[in-house]
């Protein structure tokens, strides 16, 4: 070990308890691509994202066309897209287009005289894209669940910062791997060594979780 004024450094090896684990994600992703950079590293294809369901994909796409005076409703049907005008006697409100899914998962809509075939064809583009990608809420979700996999801690009340002891680290590091290659997503990783304070922080997080796993079985 070298020591100078307010520095430290050092020198000797020191063993890995594991590593704090958190990310940053960035636009959506191809499940397609994904699954090649999975594969391509060998692991579980169980283990991949859900597919994204017809009736998710189908809110997502009408959600794009939202905006200040377009909304978007749940219907009896599926979605309507509403417009808000300003009439004579207040605020006046027209159905522009009414969309649902069918039993085998394609798109129906109820513009059958074609005054909406450009809002149609959004729509319909949408739906084709959402069913292939996954979003950051997709991702953001399954990292969580490839984490407690991992055998992971929560360090915050609130998640977002990860402790992965060593052992399980070359998996979480797969996946990871797999997620940076395929996408524009960050997944970053700070060494934990066998320090007092590693180990008091993490006892802190391992007793946190397990009092509120006893607080949930107690209530059921």
């Amino acid at each position: 070990m070298t020591k100078q004024p307010d520095i430290i450094t050092v020198t000797e090896d020191m063993e890995e308890a594991g590593a704090v684990v958190y990310w940053s994600l960035s636009g959506a992703i191809g499940t397609d691509e994904l699954e090649i950079a999975w594969r391509t590293r060998g692991l579980d294809d169980t283990l991949l994202p859900d597919p994204v369901s017809p009736e998710t994909a189908l809110r997502r796409a009408v959600k794009e066309q939202q905006s200040s005076r377009r909304l978007v409703r749940a219907s009896q049907k599926g979605w309507a897209i509403v417009d808000e005008v300003d009439g004579a006697d207040g605020l006046e409100y027209s159905t522009l287009l009414s969309v649902g899914i069918d039993k085998v998962g394609r798109l129906t809509h109820d513009d059958d005289d074609g005054d909406q075939d450009i809002l149609v064809a959004q729509v319909t583009e949408a739906y084709a894209r959402f069913q292939d990608c996954l979003v950051q809420n997709d991702i953001s979700g399954w990292l969580v669940d490839m984490a407690r996999r991992s055998q992971a801690v929560a360090l915050r009340d609130r998640g977002g910062i990860y402790f992965i002891p060593a052992n399980t680290l070359e998996h979480w590091r797969d996946v990871t791997g797999a997620l940076k290659d395929a996408s524009e997503h960050s997944c970053f990783e700070i060494p934990a060594l066998q320090t007092e304070q590693a180990v008091d922080a993490i006892l802190d997080a391992v007793t946190r979780e397990a009092a509120a796993a006893a607080a949930d079985m107690e209530r059921e």
